[in-house]
């Protein structure tokens, strides 16, 4: 017995519902592509709860944050001090986000 193969649902009203919906073809790039926007909206909802703890708020710390200092020539160039109050000298943490670079 040959088992029933049904189209995607995503075509079967004969069209794609979206730009992105006509890029699904099931090539190992599509496949590479979904697991990576799946995982990274999986980041987002964490950082979200995460941010939402009262112990994750600078401020609970004691430390001062200074937003969007720039740090060089291009305007997207943007870092969040946070600097801890008195006087230092203090230890210096540096966080390298590893998405959106281009």
């Amino acid at each position: 017995m040959q088992p029933r193969v049904f189209p995607p649902a995503h075509r079967l009203a004969g069209r794609p519902l979206c730009e992105y919906h006509s890029q699904m073809d099931g090539s190992p790039a599509w496949r590479r592509q979904l697991i990576a926007r799946t995982v990274a909206g999986g980041f987002q909802v964490l950082a979200t709860l995460g941010g939402l703890t009262p112990w994750a708020r600078p401020k609970a710390h004691g430390l001062e944050r200074e937003d969007a200092v720039p740090y060089g020539a291009d305007s997207a160039h943007l870092v969040d001090i946070y600097k801890p109050p008195g006087p230092g000298p203090h230890p210096v943490a540096i966080y390298v986000h590893g998405g959106g670079f281009r």
